[in-house]
């Protein structure tokens, strides 16, 4: 599925779809994802955009515990994005840069929730490519699916767009 943020928004335009689509009934998402050649920007064009979401999941209330793969430009490497898990525990958040990708090119990015008898082994699992990340959180939630958006501050300063293709977990 395609979404697209337009330019000056800071949602996507599938809002439909995504109220249809909000409630999840697994512990892993899985996508192969591509973000187009928008999603790199100079931060000239941008004062703060924040970390731009592309998928995740969490409690209804998502400000409060959460967990996303989120992206923001490399200012160092044109078209190449870092790649964070961001998550939300109490309401504060976190992000833990881990990997990276580039536009216009499909990656594997998963985010699972791990519930085990050791507190030490309970959180989130993520992947991007080849790159895994656990991030421990005492209460790892996934009753709603998050979709993609753009930034925290700012809104979008010219269309762009996420395809998530899923993957089924082999």
């Amino acid at each position: 599925m395609k979404f697209t943020i337009k330019q000056g928004e800071h949602y996507t335009n599938r809002r439909w779809w995504i109220w249809l689509n909000r409630r999840n009934r697994t512990r892993r998402l899985m996508y192969s994802v591509v973000l187009s050649a928008n999603s790199w920007y100079s931060d000239k064009l941008v004062a703060y955009s924040g970390w731009n979401k592309i998928f995740g999941f969490g409690a209804w209330n998502h400000h409060a515990d959460s967990a996303r793969l989120v992206y923001k430009p490399d200012d160092l490497h044109e078209g190449r994005l870092i790649v964070a898990a961001y998550t939300y525990e109490a309401g504060i958040w976190t992000a833990r840069e881990f990997s990276h990708t580039y536009v216009e090119s499909a990656r594997t990015m998963a985010i699972e929730a791990v519930h085990d008898a050791d507190p030490s082994k309970t959180g989130y699992s993520f992947l991007c490519g080849c790159d895994q990340l656990f991030v421990r959180h005492p209460n790892p939630v996934n009753v709603k699916k998050l979709w993609p958006y753009f930034g925290g501050h700012d809104r979008a300063y010219k269309d762009f767009s996420v395809t998530l293709k899923k993957i089924l977990k082999s």
